[in-house]
């Protein structure tokens, strides 16, 4: 059954329901809470295509109009909060957001035997604790690939 999108015209950023969307640096908050803020249009997108539950978007009306196909195929109800771009750049106070962000539930991770029953053969383990940025993983992914070749 498609989506229905519940629409919330917003002149400020004050309502409480929007907590998440004005905390957008405090991510091991929400990850505490169990929740992801996408603040970009490209991870919009692939948060709307993706298996993880959609709780709300923030958007502009032309945001809404191009992302409504993807908002509509989506299985659960979801919350639309609608505003002018000026009222997004409230935010930071500057131009930063491109009319587009979202809050998608972080689904539950499996236990490690439950991850190692179920995951492809060869294994290749590497634990990083506290990495909260993408692209340093990344590095040490490509350093792990490159040893993996060594031996």
């Amino acid at each position: 059954m498609p989506a229905h999108l519940n629409i919330h015209p917003v002149q400020s950023l004050d309502a409480p329901e929007l907590a998440l969307y004005r905390t957008l640096r405090r991510i091991e908050e929400h990850e505490r809470a169990g929740v992801l803020v996408a603040t970009n249009a490209k991870v919009v997108k692939r948060l709307f295509a993706s298996r993880y539950t959609v709780v709300s978007a923030l958007l502009t009306p032309a945001w809404l109009e191009q992302l409504a196909p993807l908002l509509r195929a989506r299985p659960e109800d979801i919350c639309i909060y609608l505003a002018e771009q000026k009222v997004l750049e409230t935010i930071t106070g500057y131009k930063l957001h491109q009319g587009a962000l979202a809050v998608g539930k972080i689904p539950p991770q499996p236990d490690f035997e439950t991850l190692l029953n179920h995951s492809p053969r060869p294994l290749l383990l590497a634990a990083a604790e506290g990495i909260a940025r993408g692209k340093i993983l990344a590095r040490w992914c490509g350093v792990a690939r490159r040893l993996a070749r060594i031996f």
